[in-house]
């Protein structure tokens, strides 16, 4: 089976090719989290607990986007609990409940190869 130079792409296989682009970032993107949140767990800074929130936020936005529903949803749900977290008063702050939801995203992982 050969492959025409001159062929272009179809949408199918761009829209694929989008998708497994993200795939790919979506360990580092963990990672990531992980590592802010351990800095935040380290010296409570709102700021980093503010920057955790935005990364998950938009990991909630863009994953089902692109195909991965399980990994969006389990943002959405990270998310709302630290929105949660960030509104109780320090003292109050339920770090196990946050600390477990944001284990539970970033231990994340696709279950599948994207194929063509």
């Amino acid at each position: 089976m050969t492959t025409d130079p001159e062929r272009k792409p179809t949408l199918r296989e761009k829209l694929l090719k989008l998708q497994q682009g993200y795939a790919d970032k979506v360990p580092g993107r963990l990672e990531d989290i992980q590592g802010m949140w351990q800095c935040y767990l380290e010296d409570g800074s709102e700021d980093i607990l503010d920057q955790v929130t935005s990364q998950i936020h938009k990991m909630a936005g863009t994953a089902a986007t692109y195909g991965f529903a399980d990994l969006g949803l389990r943002a959405s749900q990270a998310e709302e609990t630290l929105l949660d977290f960030k509104e109780s008063n320090a003292p109050e702050r339920n770090v196990d409940t946050a600390n477990n939801v944001v284990k539970n995203l970033t231990t994340f992982k696709i279950s599948h190869k994207v194929t063509m």
